[in-house]
C-alpha cells in the first residue's frame, strides 16, 4: 500500500480465510474510506485482505467515527516529524 506522502507500508495478519477454513498470513492491499449514509458522524473503512496460500480476496468492514480536532492535531504534529 502507499500512502499519501508517497511511504510504502505492508499490514500482514493472520486471519481466518474462508477458503482455506483455517488461520492463514493475509495481506492487507487497500483500505478506503468513505461517509456512512446510514448513520451521521461516521465513516465506513473498507480493508481488503488476501490470502498469501490462496490468494483469495476478502473485504473487511468497519464503522468508525469522524476524527476531531485532537485527533487531527496529533495526526500533523506525527507527520511534521517526518518533514
Amino acid at each position: 500500500m502507499i500512502t499519501n506522502s508517497g511511504k510504502h507500508i505492508q499490514i500482514s495478519e493472520r486471519r481466518y480465510c474462508k477458503k482455506c477454513k483455517a488461520i492463514r498470513e493475509q495481506i492487507c492491499h487497500k483500505v478506503r474510506y468513505e461517509e456512512n449514509p446510514d448513520q451521521e458522524g461516521t465513516l465506513l473503512k473498507k480493508s481488503y485482505w488476501i490470502c498469501s496460500n490462496c490468494v483469495t480476496e476478502a473485504e473487511e468492514l468497519k464503522v468508525q467515527p469522524i476524527p476531531g480536532d485532537k485527533i487531527r492535531i496529533m495526526n500533523r504534529l506525527l507527520r511534521m516529524q517526518d518533514d
